[in-house]
């Protein structure tokens, strides 16, 4: 499925950009299909100090932007840090990821993409120091001389 999230620019003219960023977005859900109950599980290798489940949340702003590997190209290294699975065991999309951009066009580039309910709903006072303490151990100096 080709991704079609769109921002708009200053002229107000509606611009298509995330596939050319390679965030890996994919499709969405405005509400929670019926009868599927998500949960979040976390990838505790990744993110050490967060519990390994949180549910969904049922009220408020439900809406699910999801990461997908298949939307990001081959050569780059997808994590995903958390996913949204339903009951029965099928998953909804990729809550949380980390991308390493290998690809011609955006490499050396690096990318986190987090899904709006996930710091909510993993408590966000735990959420973003665990993803702080995650990013730092994946940044790496400029080689000596460059700003």
């Amino acid at each position: 499925m080709k991704n079609v999230t769109t921002y708009y620019c200053r002229s107000n003219k509606p611009v298509t950009i995330t596939d050319k960023l390679g965030l890996g977005l994919t499709g969405s859900w405005d509400t929670p299909p019926e009868g599927t109950e998500p949960k979040f599980y976390v990838n505790k290798m990744a993110l050490t100090e967060l519990p390994p489940t949180a549910p969904y949340p049922t009220s408020g702003d439900v809406r699910f932007r999801p990461a997908a590997r298949m939307q990001v190209s081959s050569y780059d290294y997808y994590l995903p840090l958390g996913q949204l699975w339903d009951k029965q065991t099928h998953l909804q999309g990729d809550a949380s990821v980390y991308i390493e951009h290998r690809s011609a066009s955006l490499s050396p580039g690096k990318t986190i993409y987090v899904s709006m309910q996930t710091p909510g709903a993993l408590g966000s006072d735990e959420f973003y120091p665990s993803l702080y303490q995650f990013i730092s151990k994946k940044l790496q100096p400029l080689p000596s001389g460059k700003p």
